[in-house]
């Protein structure tokens, strides 16, 4: 299994992301819309609309249907089963090729 490396502004929100020697980074603007996504896997996304209580969380991505819990945590979807723990931070991802995760901040 591959080691999976995430990396956090001090305000939670996902800079960078290494899952499988491949890497994505996004960037936000001053209200924390994300407005720029880089990387080798784009997301072909649909989004709810924006009075939705989570909007910024894709309903789809790629065709493939994403689940939520109540505080709008990523659990599962495209493959992905996703653990977080009582501070809404993902403890581990079960993801082929990832198993492993290191989260930091910076």
């Amino acid at each position: 299994m591959a080691f999976c490396t995430f990396t956090y502004t001090p305000s939670d929100w996902l800079l960078s992301s290494t899952r499988g020697g491949e890497r994505q980074n996004f960037v936000y603007d001053v209200a924390g819309n994300m407005v720029a996504q880089s990387g080798p896997t784009p997301m072909g996304a649909a989004f709810p609309s924006p009075l939705s209580p989570h909007p910024h969380a894709p309903l789809t991505v790629n065709g493939e249907t994403q689940f939520y819990d109540n505080n709008g945590n990523l659990l599962g979807g495209s493959g992905r089963n996703i653990i977080w723990d009582g501070e809404n931070r993902p403890i581990e991802i079960r993801d082929s090729p990832c198993l492993l995760v290191e989260k930091s901040q910076l």
